[in-house]
């Protein structure tokens, strides 16, 4: 029997949305706009996350940087307890560390250093 692409996402993660449904991440994205126009400086929260987002400015680009690492090393340690499948994560997080100093932290954190 041929599977489809998507049939093994399916399997790991379930169905995805109906037609004419948000995905997953759009209701995530729901919450958090609801949640920050309940907050005293809401405007200014989404305007912050929207800059991290987009990576319009240097901290944001830094930011967004330390949270590619911040996966990295929790994937490395999940790796070392004896997790299955961490490597797409050390991929990504590897593939998206533009910076060397963070790069070869998570290089080390690996021990591949």
């Amino acid at each position: 029997m041929k599977r489809k692409a998507g049939d093994a996402e399916e399997t790991l993660f379930g169905p995805g949305p109906s037609p004419g449904e948000p995905s997953q991440a759009e209701g995530l994205l729901r919450g958090y706009l609801r949640v920050l126009r309940g907050l005293p400086d809401g405007g200014r929260l989404r305007g912050l996350w929207e800059e991290f987002e987009e990576g319009s400015s240097p901290e944001a680009r830094l930011v967004k940087q330390l949270d590619r690492l911040e996966m990295g090393l929790q994937a490395a340690v999940y790796r070392a307890e004896g997790a299955p499948r961490m490597e797409e994560f050390l991929e990504s997080a590897r593939f998206a560390l533009k910076d060397g100093l963070l790069a070869e932290i998570l290089s080390l954190a690996e021990g591949k250093a």
